[in-house]
């Protein structure tokens, strides 16, 4: 498993104990701290001291993605999960992409359905994405990321294969390097839970999503250059707030979300929110 990390004493600990506590037992755990400058250190060497299956690397701050590239020298396994400080695995979670991956030497990237929550750990909505190859590069191609960034498992020698991350992609090297492994094999997801997956205003797709929108189509270009297709990029509908201006908006999705996912408590909080924000009275 390899985790970047920067400045996420918040959720750490919690992050890293749900994959110590998997039901697959062959695994490392490798984290990199990208400089933090919060207790990001003091909760990784105590958990270091406490599970030896535990590899933490202490790094200067370069940015996420020379974090990732780092990480995949140093990892030791055949297959690399990814999963970020902010996530929680499913126990299950290798127990049930492993044995897939290895059945299938044809998949390079497998992803598989998660649990948006939010930064109270309470659940948004369920999503399951599509899980077919064709599917799946058509969703890319057009600018989506249908493979969930900490949800997916790949084999190692194929990311060396592709040269790793792109460093120049920053904020959607995850869409890029779906592509440029989807043109060496096939993609995939599972049809299962593995992931809780955090949504919260300091996450780096919130922070900065006027940057990952002109990162997705610089990748997606390139990869219709790659792939000779003849095609313009339509930047796909946002999914996380685009500045102030549609936090609101948002509000009201996560608690529509909630609605129906039988969340009702959750449900009132958004609405409450969006509510204080843009009360009834207000005038357009």
């Amino acid at each position: 498993m390899l985790i970047p990390v920067y400045n996420g004493e918040q959720y750490l600990r919690s992050a890293v104990e749900s994959i110590l506590g998997q039901t697959f037992g062959d695994l490392e755990v490798v984290v990199i701290d990208d400089g933090s400058t919060d207790g990001t250190h003091d909760v990784l060497r105590d958990l270091e001291r406490s599970d030896e299956r535990m590899r933490v690397f202490l790094r200067p701050h370069t940015g996420y993605v020379k974090q990732l590239n780092f990480g995949i020298d140093v990892c030791r396994g055949t297959f690399i999960a990814r999963m970020d400080a902010d996530d929680l695995a499913y126990e299950d979670r290798l127990a049930v992409q492993i044995p897939e991956l290895r059945r299938r030497p044809e998949v390079m990237v497998l992803g598989g359905a998660y649990d948006l929550i939010d930064g109270r750990d309470r659940l948004l909505r369920r999503h399951w994405p599509p899980c077919d190859d064709a599917t799946l590069q058509e969703q890319c191609l057009s600018g989506q990321t249908p493979i969930g960034h900490p949800t997916a498992v790949m084999r190692r020698r194929d990311l060396i294969a592709v040269g790793g991350y792109d460093e120049s992609l920053e904020t959607a090297e995850d869409i890029d390097l779906w592509l440029r492994l989807g043109e060496r094999g096939k993609l995939a997801c599972v049809p299962h839970p593995v992931l809780r997956y955090r949504q919260h205003d300091k996450s780096v797709s919130e922070a900065r999503a006027e940057e990952q929108a002109d990162c997705i189509r610089e990748g997606c270009e390139r990869a219709y250059r790659r792939r000779g297709l003849d095609r313009t990029f339509v930047q796909p509908p946002a999914w996380r707030p685009v500045g102030e201006s549609q936090r609101t908006d948002f509000l009201l999705t996560y608690g529509w979300w909630a609605f129906k996912s039988h969340q009702r408590q959750t449900a009132f909080v958004y609405a409450l929110k969006a509510l204080q924000r843009r009360p009834l009275a207000q005038e357009p």
